[in-house]
């Protein structure tokens, strides 16, 4: 029997499945109202770059629901780019960021505790 889902597992989830949808929506209002403002070429390749992200963020949360090695891993590999990405605007002064820093960094403590790696079964 495999072993139940950690509700830390969940919430990250939860939060991956949320951020999923604002990128969805940014993508989605890009493509359309960007286009507008931005010029059509910007607005379609911007949109359709955040889409992409929105899609992959998607297929994380279903491997995360899942307990999926693999959505392990991306969600390892993400993190790491979110946290190296975000501290170079803490480093340019922005505030905001040490939120998500610190949000990052607790996630990725948290998906190598024990409990939480052998869900994935890793």
């Amino acid at each position: 029997m495999a072993p139940s889902r950690p509700f830390g597992v969940t919430l990250i989830a939860v939060l991956q499945l949320l951020g999923s949808l604002a990128l969805l929506f940014a993508g989605l209002g890009l493509l359309v109202g960007g286009s507008l403002i931005a010029g059509y070429e910007l607005g379609i390749a911007g949109g359709a770059f955040i889409l992409l992200f929105a899609i992959i963020g998607f297929v994380i949360f279903l491997g995360l629901w899942r307990g999926r090695s693999w959505a392990w891993y991306l969600m390892l590999i993400f993190t790491l780019i979110s946290v190296l990405g975000m501290v170079g605007t803490l480093v340019m002064g922005s505030i905001p960021s040490i939120l998500g820093v610190v949000v990052d960094i607790v996630i990725l403590y948290y998906l190598f505790r024990p409990n939480v790696k052998s869900f994935f079964n890793i």
